[in-house]
């Protein structure tokens, strides 16, 4: 197991591109979900 350092702000500028790309999925899913054809092909 190799130990990588990262600052706080790594962490955190790490953390929000995971946050904005877990949001943009979410947003996407319920756009579909909305949509005749969406999700499941409802």
């Amino acid at each position: 197991m190799t130990y990588i350092h990262l600052s706080g702000r790594d962490l955190a500028e790490k953390l929000n591109r995971g946050m904005q790309q877990i949001h943009s999925r979410r947003i996407d899913m319920l756009t579909r979900a909305g949509h005749p054809g969406g999700v499941n092909g409802q």
